[in-house]
């Protein structure tokens, strides 16, 4: 992690995005107990997973989130993203 968490929530909170990406973490954690991590364990990956798929808004969260589904994101100079 390369934000601390108390960073990382006040930030997606004023991008607007922290009750999307903590329903996203909470999902994650669930899953990964599912898998048979200790609650400490999927904690911690759930919150990197949350990060790795909600960074700072530079565009890679729409690249780390298109990919996924393997969509090739086409970017522009703003915060704001199209598909071609």
């Amino acid at each position: 992690m390369n934000e601390s968490k108390i960073v990382a929530t006040k930030r997606l909170q004023s991008e607007g995005l922290w009750n999307e990406a903590s329903l996203y973490r909470e999902e994650m954690r669930e899953h990964l107990r599912g898998e048979g991590m200790t609650r400490k364990e999927a904690n911690k990956g759930a919150w990197e997973e949350m990060l790795e798929t909600y960074p700072p808004a530079d565009g890679s969260r729409f690249y780390n989130v298109m990919s996924r589904y393997g969509i090739k994101p086409f970017f522009c100079k703003t915060r704001e993203m199209s598909l071609l």
